[in-house]
């Protein structure tokens, strides 16, 4: 039988409830829990399963989780439970229900199911956001073009390795000279380079939402830890500083989430690896501190 505990606040709730209104109490939505049971903590799951990618750090015990809804995934085991429920949290993660404190055996009262959210099929995604993640996560620090490093091109190569299709005019090796985005080497290599879409933020940008139609975009706000974003999507930077406002300047790959639920990303010039979104390297500061009037958007690929 799973150990787990109803707070006396809950348990106290119901008890006025039905008191009060003379029947029974209706399930209180209840979305903050805790991990536990694991001993040496857990890490959260690109899907509902224990073989799935592992996403961000591992949580302890004790650490506060926000569940979005719950779904069946495989059989889970643990000190007090063997279950085939999931959590899905907020920030798109996945934890068995094994090792979540939710106060109740079974499904969690005030918990939706995840199906109800969502009733149509969800369509198979032909990008591997893991694939895409790891490849940035590798080559954060290499110039994975010879003597072209910027922020574009460092995407685009993560975005290729992630299974988006390389076409004439977004790939990194074009004699195009009018596609080309820079012709830093073309003394080197005959003529060759990266096209616009490629090395260029606002290019690539709008090549994905409007011109290939690969994924949507959303202005998002610093002041949020995730904007709603899943391994490998882009966040779009139109930096203030830069004054060109209306056109974005730098782009990063999301690529994990801190203990907090913060969206990482990891970028190019400056090479960092797993930064919090919102946080600028200008000063070391919160964006919106270093950078007032900066701007961001999540974009979120749908291919």
């Amino acid at each position: 039988m799973k150990r787990k505990h109803l707070s006396a606040a809950l348990f106290v709730f119901a008890v006025v409830a039905s008191l009060t209104i003379g029947t029974a109490a209706p399930a209180v939505a209840v979305s903050s829990f805790r991990i536990a049971w694991t001993h040496i903590g857990i890490y959260p799951r690109s899907a509902p399963s224990m073989s799935a990618s592992k996403v961000g750090n591992a949580l302890p015990d004790g650490a506060s989780i926000s569940v979005q809804c719950e779904l069946t995934g495989t059989s889970v085991t643990s000190d007090v439970a063997t279950t085939t429920i999931w959590e899905r949290l907020t920030n798109g993660t996945y934890l068995p229900n094994a090792f979540v404190d939710t106060g109740v055996n079974g499904w969690t009262p005030g918990v939706p199911r995840c199906d109800a959210q969502n009733p149509t099929p969800v369509p198979v995604s032909n990008y591997n956001r893991q694939a895409a993640a790891d490849w940035a996560k590798s080559h954060y620090k290499s110039a994975y073009i010879p003597f072209i490093s910027n922020c574009t091109v460092f995407v685009s190569g993560a975005l290729a390795a992630g299974g988006i299709p390389v076409t004439t005019v977004w790939q990194p090796w074009s004699r195009d000279l009018s596609a080309q985005g820079s012709k830093a080497v073309w003394l080197y290599f005959h003529n060759i380079g990266p096209t616009k879409r490629w090395s260029s933020a606002d290019y690539l940008k709008n090549y994905i939402v409007n011109e290939a139609k690969l994924g949507t975009i959303t202005e998002i706000s610093f002041g949020t830890k995730n904007p709603g974003a899943s391994i490998g999507d882009l966040i779009f930077y139109d930096e203030a500083h830069n004054k060109t406002p209306g056109i974005v300047d730098h782009v990063a790959i999301v690529t994990g989430f801190a203990s907090d639920g913060t969206a990482l990303v990891t970028q190019k010039q400056p090479s960092q690896l797993g930064r919090g979104w919102n946080w600028s390297l200008v000063n070391n500061k919160p964006f919106i501190q270093a950078d007032p009037g900066s701007r961001a958007y999540l974009v979120h690929i749908t291919y």
